[in-house]
């Protein structure tokens, strides 16, 4: 009879991971390799996409990979070999343009890098909401960055046009002047606007949907004279309030 003590196994199972980090629109990549042993790390040498002994190295840095399929060996000392899959994705060059939809507003069109945009307007962090209301006429610097940390910068020049607010109407129904409401308001839709009589009675509250104030309170005709009115724009980055009179004619 002749006892024999056969020693565990090397294990050489590992993950691979691609990490991707950017220095400019296209990100660079490197594989984070982790042993599931890591007592045996200075037993082992590395090959990327090749089993062939000439090609392992002590040093695991393995740095901008083409996109596409592969694998890293591990091989012992022992004479043991473990390849372990990965993928390196494929990323297009991040770009970005600037459009004018609206009146003072900056909407940003991204395409490329990966998805998970973070958009800075004017130095302003803005989140992941590509669109930006200015306040100035001004040229304005937009950055975007996407999840790998890729950036790209555009510029845009924008004229603010500020809203106007009316300084009479004629409420007769002759299709002119009729209403009143300051203009160029869409671009703050939580605005508050009332307009009081000469003794201080709201006689009318506006919104950014309304039409405008008729002349009327609680179904009659106010006469002609001077109202006042207050406007509070409640705007994200505009909190700007107005405080002046008009006149209606009748």
């Amino acid at each position: 009879n002749v006892v024999v003590d056969i020693e565990t196994g090397v294990n050489l199972n590992a993950t691979v991971v691609p990490v991707y980090e950017c220095t400019g629109d296209t990100p660079d990549n490197y594989v984070n390799i982790t042993l599931e042993d890591d007592s045996i790390i200075g037993d082992v040498l590395y090959a990327i996409d090749s089993v062939d002994p000439a090609d392992l190295q002590l040093n695991a840095d393995f740095r901008n990979t083409a996109p596409g399929n592969h694998y890293i060996t591990i091989a012992h000392s022992n004479g043991c070999l473990q390849t372990v899959d990965f993928v390196i994705e494929d990323f297009e060059p991040l770009t970005l343009a600037l459009e004018q939809n609206n009146m003072n507003e900056i909407t940003a069109i991204v395409e490329g890098g990966r998805e998970g945009y973070t958009y800075y307007f004017d130095g302003y962090d803005n989140g992941d909401n590509n669109i930006f209301y200015v306040t100035r006429t001004d040229t304005y610097e937009v950055r975007v960055v996407d999840e790998n940390g890729c950036s790209t910068v555009a510029n845009i020049f924008m004229e603010f046009i500020d809203i106007e607010v009316p300084n009479f109407f004629t409420p007769d129904g002759d299709g002119q002047n009729d209403l009143w409401i300051p203009r160029n308001i869409e671009q703050y839709p939580e605005i508050l606007i009332k307009i009081f009589d000469r003794y201080g009675r709201v006689v009318s509250e506006q919104a950014v949907d309304s039409e405008g104030w008729d002349g009327t309170y609680q179904d009659n005709e106010l006469p002609t004279g001077d109202y006042w009115y207050v406007v509070k724009l409640n705007g994200d980055r505009d909190e700007r309030e107005f405080v002046g009179h008009f006149t209606l004619y009748r």
